[in-house]
């Protein structure tokens, strides 16, 4: 998993080592709802290999940061590849006040 992280450019932290370890999926998520929106990316996203989701703020659901790496994601720009994870998370980015999104083609 952390040649992974490193290949597509992603901060290993010790709460993804602490993840990794207790985890048996791709999905990468501690509360959940984090874990809620991972597996609906993983459910409605062709190919996905890492998804992590994390609530940037403080705990209230407000903000977050998506990491995800897709089959679904190759040969397209990464406006597309954005565009395809809104168009999943649509209702549940009605509340939110901000994402931080990272795609990456497998």
């Amino acid at each position: 998993m952390q040649a992974l992280k490193q290949a597509l450019g992603w901060h290993v932290t010790p709460a993804m080592r602490y993840l990794s370890a207790r985890l048996y999926a791709t999905v990468h998520a501690i509360t959940d709802v984090e874990r809620n929106i991972a597996n609906k990316l993983k459910d409605n996203i062709q190919g996905v290999k890492e998804v992590m989701v994390k609530d940037t703020s403080g705990g209230c659901g407000a903000m977050y940061q998506i990491d995800i790496a897709a089959e679904a994601f190759k040969g397209k720009s990464i406006v597309k590849q954005h565009q395809e994870v809104h168009k999943v998370l649509q209702e549940e980015m009605k509340t939110w006040h901000g994402v931080t999104l990272t795609t990456k083609a497998n």
